[in-house]
């Protein structure tokens, strides 16, 4: 084969590998769901119409766990299932009328990779999910030593990150100490300030008496 036809089949090659990156499947979209732990949780399907559908294959692949297998054949309106016994994954409605999966209450265990392809005779379409199950940790707050205060979070999925948010909106690392007014050195401050104002007015006193004093008694001699 020349040059020119090596090059022509090469990018045929590629260009038939961009459409089909999943063998037969035609079109595929790859997403992460998160979901808090006890939410429900949704599972779509490549959006296309119910008219188009042959079939519709729902593989379910907890982590550390064998696939479960969905099959609907729209032709007939029946479904297979295989190896699914997890009665808390439901259709959201009739596959007839929409391929979309629930989970009621997520758990951990229920973590994996979900994916629906749809078969149609245009070709497959292909949807994953990754899903992800967040955990709300429980937060502690206790009083630490030299007037401190320690936030603690357990169990958090993923691992908490925690801050201190005054009002003046400034963000404080964890396990920050939180100062109280030195009331005792105040005191102290203010009681001395009175202590020398008090013998300073006594002082002052003190000179008037004798000024006064001395005044009245030259007023009367030269009487």
């Amino acid at each position: 084969m020349n040059s020119v036809g090596r090059t022509s089949a090469l990018r045929l090659l590629i260009f038939f590998t961009i459409l089909v990156p999943d063998g037969n499947v035609d079109s595929s979209m790859s997403t992460t769901l998160f979901v808090q732990k006890g939410a429900k949780a949704l599972l779509c399907c490549p959006a296309l119409p119910k008219t188009e559908t042959v079939l519709i294959i729902w593989v379910i692949a907890p982590r550390g766990q064998p696939p479960c297998r969905i099959i609907y054949r729209a032709e007939t309106m029946e479904t297979n299932e295989t190896n699914c016994t997890d009665k808390r994954l439901t259709w959201v409605f009739t596959p007839d009328q929409s391929p979309v999966l629930q989970i009621n209450a997520v758990t951990l265990d229920l973590e994996g990779l979900y994916s629906c392809e749809i078969a149609t005779a245009k070709g497959n379409f292909l949807r994953r999910h990754d899903l992800q199950v967040l955990v709300p940790p429980a937060v502690t707050l206790l009083p630490g030593e030299n007037r401190t205060a320690v936030c603690e979070a357990i169990a958090g999925k993923p691992a908490a990150q925690i801050f201190w948010t005054p009002d003046e909106e400034t963000i404080i690392e964890l396990t920050c100490p939180l100062p109280l007014p030195a009331v005792t050195g105040v005191t102290s401050t203010l009681h001395s300030l009175l202590t020398i104002l008090y013998l300073k007015l006594s002082l002052l006193g003190i000179i008037l008496l004798i000024v006064g004093f001395a005044f009245f008694q030259k007023r009367n001699y030269f009487r």
